[in-house]
């Protein structure tokens, strides 16, 4: 036992030793080069604006330790819940609160310190788990470095995907325990800080913990223990453990239950992956790191293909493994299985974590074995390797000299190589050398060469392109040239740039919570589902499940309902501003634009309209409506008439070249032209392009081959189409802009195939802006081959009448007064002169309490996704105040889930007690 013991201690000394050296080759670039290590996109757009404004809760809250729960933020959107927004992105995660330590300036340091931390954390959980096998320390190391540097934690562009591969490895060691009869009393917080940790990742793990308890209750344990001692004694502990978590987990499964996620169909429709994605996989196992589709993370030592053939060979020896190796390959192929493993959605494979720890475990008992090797065993790895070359000289299109898989394929070839001087060691004792040790120096090369691949611009490159180091903070503070710090206004407001505008960057969306924009735009990953309806039915445009109102498609009206007051426009465009929007500030860059149109966060509206005469009306008249009046479930007949606060006018055009409304995009032929008979007839109106019942058929490969040889081509181009298309996946995800001589607008319907942004759509309402001057034509063009077909395009222009300015100034008029906010509460004072709605801005959520005079009052839901409540004639004082729902109830299980926990550690100190007395009691 202290052999086995001291083993693993030298086995985590020499793993350290392998990871400072292996990181110094792998992450030397960012810092000889001055790169940051957050990435781009979801780095720079949410995880690094994440893990600052915790910084900054976790540091207010060490100042004022007594201060009320900051449950929401104004400063995310258009108002977010603090939990549901941020426990994603580590609220709960105890290595984020580390990034405390470092000093404002040194943040992108600490964020790069805090990822690479997480990869030695969880090689380091991985040796502890293999301490039960009582391995040499060359193989425990070994082991570490194979699962620490995998491509699932290279690939940093999420940090907190790391947690989970530390996670897994203590939870099914503490399965192991209680088989093993020995005590678990710390596996309820384990369970507690898995839930509270990520309650995403949380999910997976439970499944895994589940099957490897069953799956080793069964093929090894069924006879030696009683099933139902370890299942009660298993199952308490892990009780506890999720009640301890709940003041956090419950809000959160809440907030994820009701966002613009829950409602998608499972596995996104498909049956089987598309042939390309299983032609890929096999490259995918030990080539460079990159993003397979479908979020598949692989990328692991070349060793690992001797090891997967080793687990099958000893499938009985290895039943655990061989089992969980199977149905962790079945789960990779089949998008049913992905989709079971993430929540019943899409088929994105983030579980492959489960997977790279069973090919660790494979490779250790392959490393702890293979001095006993066989000739039978080595004919067998070396066929292995043989198909292995063929089929990547295939898949790389006949090319031997593939870069990218040739580093792969070299150590591919120094592992058989070993393993071939492995049977002659045995046979002729020629080496003095520990041929294993050799094996653990050949993984530490090959992760290293792999990792030092991936980010220097001799491979992939992917370090050049990221930022340079510590910008990103100033990029904040200068996003908008400075603008942003020029606003001078007290009152409630919402900001944005322009919709596809050149000041907007997704990537800086959420950064306006760290500079107190109140942006109208966010980019999280759990969105409140009510934001998403009322963007849905709005047709607006720009809606992703991810960013539900980004800019509002410039649209007048929402802008104003929204009370957008300030915009940041680039010089350049300063022709598409929406209606009542004058230029405010200006600067060699860019200006500020501000209206006196925008809408106060709560107003009283007295006219209602059922919901069934909501759903007859358009889009456009819809958002019309949100200035007139109300929508609510509870009316049942409409109350008051639609009023016409904007001129409609339909105009006549035509479509070049179309037939049967039906067109053919092809290589020959991208663009359309829709042209307009009266182009006076859009000067100084909004325009819009309505478009029904719009469906996309890609070109089959017959149809692309077809396209190809309209055209004379060349032999070696035939090869190449062939070689290219066979197998290929012809993505029925599409994209179409429409331009005019001022504005650009997208349509982008995303593949089914897209594990994450799947929104299938057919009706659409594209804002083509504001035409100052005459608008002859608007230009059509997509490079998604294939055929479009759709019900109707309609071209709508509108104009706004005094009307709509009269309703405007009204609503601003009866808006709530001496309005005071904090983070979980807004109150203001309002006199109404009638019955009706104080309708708000505010997303509506179940965590709002309304107090009307001090007295708790019902909330409803008005305009489809946001707060409201009915004030009856008189003076009120309306106080609106947040928490996190599932927050309380969840505190109280949490308290009762640690008594128990505190009863169940005193029992067995009670029973000595007891017995002590008893003894003394018969002397």
């Amino acid at each position: 036992m202290n052999s086995n013991k001291n083993s693993n201690k030298r086995g985590m000394y020499l793993y350290t030793l392998a990871f400072i050296a292996i990181s110094m080759v792998v992450f030397s670039v960012f810092y000889l080069r001055n790169f940051s290590f957050v990435a781009q996109f979801d780095g720079v757009g949410q995880h690094y604006p994440m893990l600052v404004e915790l910084r900054n809760i976790i540091i207010d809250r060490l100042k004022n330790p007594f201060a009320p729960i900051n449950f929401w933020t104004w400063q995310l959107g258009i108002g977010s819940d603090v939990i549901h927004s941020m426990s994603y992105y580590g609220l709960g995660d105890v290595i984020s609160y580390l990034i405390v330590l470092f000093p404002e300036q040194y943040l992108e340091f600490g964020y790069g310190f805090l990822m690479i931390l997480r990869m030695y954390l969880a090689g380091l959980t991985m040796i502890f788990y293999l301490k039960k096998y009582e391995y040499s320390s060359v193989v425990n190391a070994a082991s570490g470095v194979f699962y620490a540097f995998c491509g699932t934690l290279l690939m940093f562009v999420h940090p907190f995907f790391a947690n989970p591969l530390i996670l897994l490895p203590l939870l099914l060691k503490s399965i192991d325990r209680v088989f093993e009869g020995k005590s678990i009393k710390s596996f309820a917080w384990l369970v507690a800080y898995t839930f509270i940790n990520n309650f995403y990742f949380a999910y997976m793990l439970v499944i895994m913990v589940i099957f490897y308890f069953f799956l080793n209750y069964i093929l090894i344990f069924k006879q030696k223990v009683n099933f139902w001692n370890v299942f009660i004694k298993l199952g308490v502990n892990s009780v506890m453990g999720a009640m301890i978590s709940c003041v956090l987990f419950l809000p959160s499964v809440i907030g994820t239950l009701n966002s613009t996620r829950a409602e998608r169909p499972f596995a996104n429709g498909i049956v089987f992956y598309p042939l390309d994605y299983y032609l890929k996989l096999l490259k995918g196992f030990i080539g460079p790191v990159n993003h397979l589709p479908y979020s598949t993370k692989l990328s692991f030592a070349s060793i690992v293909i001797f090891a997967i053939v080793f687990t099958f060979l000893n499938r009985k020896k290895y039943r655990v493994l061989f089992a969980s190796l199977v149905s962790s390959l079945i789960i990779l192929v089949l998008p049913y299985g992905a989709a079971l493993m993430n929540g019943f959605t899409s088929p994105a494979n983030r579980w492959a974590f489960g997977l790279a720890f069973v090919l660790t475990i494979c490779v250790a008992h392959f490393l702890n074995e293979i001095k006993d090797v066989t000739i039978k065993e080595i004919k067998i790895y070396t066929t292995t390797y043989l198909v292995f070359l063929a089929l990547h000289w295939v898949h790389a299109g006949y090319n031997v000299y593939s870069l990218n898989m040739m580093w792969p394929l070299v150590f591919l070839t120094i592992n058989l190589m070993l393993i071939v001087f492995c049977y002659i060691q045995r046979k002729e004792k020629l080496f003095s050398i520990n041929l294993v040790t050799l094996f653990f120096l050949i993984i530490c090369l090959n992760v290293a060469v792999t990792g030092n691949y991936y980010f220097s611009n001799k491979g992939d490159g992917v370090a050049s392109n990221r930022r340079q180091g510590n910008t990103i903070s100033e990029s904040i503070e200068d996003q908008y040239n400075g603008l942003n710090k020029m606003i001078n206004d007290e009152s409630f407001y919402r900001t944005s740039p322009l919709a596809q505008g050149a000041t907007y960057n997704l990537e800086e969306v959420n950064n306006s919570m760290l500079r107190n924009n109140r942006e109208v735009a966010s980019y999280l990953s759990v969105q409140n589902k009510n934001i998403g309806q009322f963007s849905r039915e709005m047709k607006n445009n720009q809606f992703t499940m991810t960013n539900p109102l980004k800019q509002l498609d410039d649209r007048t009206v929402l802008m104003n309902y929204l009370g957008v007051k300030y915009l940041f426009v680039e010089e350049s465009e300063g022709d598409r501003v929406p209606f009542l929007y004058e230029k405010d500030i200006e600067n060699p860059k860019a200006s500020l634009y501000s209206t006196d149109y925008a809408l106060p966060i709560a107003f009283m509206n007295y006219n209602e309209i059922s919901q069934e005469s909501y759903e007859e009306l358009s889009a456009n008249q819809k958002e019309d409506y949100l200035i007139q009046g109300i929508v609510t479930d509870r009316t049942k007949d409409s109350s008051s008439e639609i009023q016409n606060i904007a001129e409609y006018e339909n105009i006549d055009f035509n479509i070049s070249d179309i037939t049967d409304n039906k067109l053919e995009i092809s290589n020959d032929k991208k663009q359309y032209r829709i042209t307009i008979k009266r182009p006076e007839d859009l000067v100084d109106r909004e325009v819009y392009l309505k478009i029904k019942g719009l469906k996309y058929i890609p070109y089959s490969f017959t149809e692309r081959w077809e396209d190809v040889k309209k055209n004379r081509v060349p032999r070696r181009t035939t090869y190449d189409f062939f070689k290219n298309n066979i197998g290929a996946h012809y993505s029925d995800g599409y994209e179409i802009s429409f331009t005019t001589d001022q504005k650009k607008n997208t349509i982008k319907q995303y593949t089914k195939y897209d594990p994450s942004s799947y929104d299938p759509q057919e009706d659409f309402l594209i804002n083509l802006g504001i035409h100052r001057e005459e608008l002859s034509s608007i230009l059509i063009e997509s490079n998604s081959l294939g055929f479009y077909t759709f019900e109707s395009i309609e071209l709508i222009s509108k104009s706004f009448n005094e009307e709509y300015e009269t309703q405007i100034r009204q609503l601003q008029d009866q808006s709530l007064k001496q309005i005071k906010f904090s983070n979980n509460q807004l109150e203001g004072n309002i006199q109404n002169n009638q019955d009706g709605y104080l309708v708000t801005s505010i997303p509506y959520s179940s965590g709002w309490e309304i107090y009307v005079n001090d007295e708790l009052v019902e909330s409803e839901k008005a305009n489809i996704g946001f707060l409201s409540v009915y004030l009856e004639e008189g003076s009120h004082q309306v106080k609106f105040v947040y928490h996190s729902p599932g927050f309380k109830i969840g505190l109280i299980i949490s308290i009762i889930g640690i008594l128990f926990w505190v009863l169940l550690l005193l029992k067995p100190i009670t029973n000595r007690k007891k017995t002590v007395a008893e003894g003394d009691s018969k002397k």
